[in-house]
Parts: C-alpha cells; sequence; structure tokens
C-alpha cells in the first residue's frame, strides 16, 4: 500500500473511532447500550425487527 492509502485508512478509522465515542458518552451501563436508553423511536425498531 501506498504511503496516500494509509493516511486515507488511517483518518477513516480515527473518523469512525471518534464517531463512536462520541456518541456513546451518555449510556452508563450495557442496558443503556442494548436498549438505547428507551429513545429509539418505533420505526426504528421496526426496521431492526423486521431486517434480522
Amino acid at each position: 500500500m501506498e504511503v496516500l492509502d494509509l493516511g486515507v485508512l488511517a483518518v477513516f478509522l480515527g473518523g469512525t473511532v471518534w464517531l463512536g465515542l462520541s456518541r456513546t458518552s451518555g449510556q452508563t451501563t450495557l442496558a443503556d447500550y442494548f436498549t438505547t436508553n428507551r429513545r429509539a423511536p418505533w420505526p426504528v425498531v421496526m426496521a431492526s425487527i423486521v431486517a434480522t
């Protein structure tokens, strides 16, 4: 891989980690993670059930 490829990969992975950490700041327990702290709208829950 070239230097430019590695740079793009590093920026992408760093951005993904940053986004994940910034979105999980309000979750304190594993139950909050799995239940989205009871804030998920019903269409999102329905789409998740139908997709699986």
